[in-house]
């Protein structure tokens, strides 16, 4: 049984260890095994992974440097032939087929792959660096990788890597857990969802700020937002919680705080639109769980979103406006709460597009073409 390690350079539960974990399971069927490998062990990794019978490796390195601090990259360049070693060990000690890298900026293991010669797939699926940082990587992860994979392609010409070596693979969502809705409206009051972490990174100011504006034109409207409070964002939170009450929208504007990706298609079942208010993104799962729930999505113009709503440009699933502009955003979801009609077929069209496109199970024969591909030419 080919043995895949998966190395991942954050231990939070995320869209990149959701894909893997979720893939991980279609691909046991076909005869893969997947061992995951994390910095650290948080009590709810552990049990998402678990519930998902992932194997899980623990092994300790120097995190991401802050692309802003001098001395957090130093620290990160000093530590890194340490850390190729720990990794040249791990490899050693688990003997893996193929090695699957889940960062732009973990040059370490890719390193300590390419020194043992063993099949490397190294996957981009950011966009947060500057120009000169993205192009380094991007040179590095060209001359090191046996396979380039980007979530988008709006991250591959992010790290100007050539299109003709690159695979894109968008992040899966298991359309099988979302129900096909037959109307756009579930009652009279339309609900608006937005799933995101609580950062700068997503825009839940934009998101405030459209919701007010679209109250003062509708009032039997809510807005939901779902998703994390991170301790690194406490100021931010800060500011949007001040924000919602200087707007007065306590009373319609509900905060779920986090839910887990198990609870995701329950909570979008009782929603009318969705919504993405992001400044930065790769390919964010969220829009297409809100097409896998028939969802009409509104989403800024970021990352692989444009690639996912307009897929088929002749059928949208959603609409794109301009990142941080209220005005449009708030529109866009006027637009579709007085068309039902209109509403309703990008919700379909999502739909379609989410089980033909980007399925879970459309996502893992793509991983198992990828690493049977690796192994055909070892």
């Amino acid at each position: 049984m080919p043995k895949v390690l998966n190395i991942m350079p954050d231990s939070r539960v995320s869209g990149p260890i959701t894909r893997v974990a979720r893939v991980a399971v279609k691909l046991k069927k076909i005869g893969y095994q997947t061992i995951m490998v994390i910095p650290s062990a948080p009590k709810n990794t552990l049990d998402y992974l678990n519930r998902n019978f992932l194997e899980v490796e623990i092994i300790e390195f120097t995190k991401t440097p802050e692309l802003n601090n001098i001395f957090s990259i130093l620290q990160w360049i000093f530590f890194l032939p340490k850390d190729i070693w720990k990794f040249i060990r791990l490899y050693k000690k688990l003997d893996p087929d193929i090695v699957h890298i889940n960062s732009a900026f973990f040059i370490a293991p890719a390193i300590a792959s390419k020194i043992l010669r063993i099949p490397t797939v190294w996957h981009i699926n950011d966009t947060m660096s500057g120009k000169f940082l993205s192009f380094f990587f991007g040179f590095i992860c060209q001359i090191i990788a046996t396979k380039v994979v980007v979530a988008s392609y709006s991250v591959a010409l992010h790290y100007r890597l050539n299109k003709n070596i690159i695979t894109v693979l968008y992040p899966p969502v298991d359309c099988l857990q979302y129900q096909e809705r037959n109307k756009f409206k579930n009652n009279s009051i339309v609900k608006v969802s937005l799933i995101a972490n609580w950062s700068h990174v997503k825009g839940l100011d934009i998101f405030v700020k459209a919701a007010s504006e679209v109250l003062k034109k509708y009032q039997n409207v809510e807005f939901h937002i779902a998703g994390s409070l991170l301790e690194t964002q406490q100021e931010y939170s800060k500011d949007i919680k001040a924000l919602i009450g200087q707007l007065g929208l306590k009373e319609k504007l509900i905060i779920h705080g986090h839910i887990d990706s198990d609870s995701i298609p329950s909570f979008l079942s009782s929603m009318d639109i969705h919504v993405l208010s992001s400044n930065s993104e790769a390919c964010p799962i969220s829009v297409l769980e809100g097409m896998a729930a028939s969802l009409p999505i509104v989403a800024t113009n970021v990352g692989g979103v444009e690639e996912c709503l307009l897929y088929d440009k002749d059928k949208p699933a959603g609409i794109i406006v301009p990142v941080g502009d209220v005005t449009k955003l708030a529109n866009a979801i006027q637009k579709l709460i007085f068309n039902d009609d209109y509403a309703q077929s990008l919700g379909f069209n999502g739909r379609i597009l989410a089980m033909s496109q980007f399925s879970l199970d459309v996502c893992a024969e793509r991983h198992q073409e990828i690493y049977f591909s690796l192994l055909r030419h070892d």
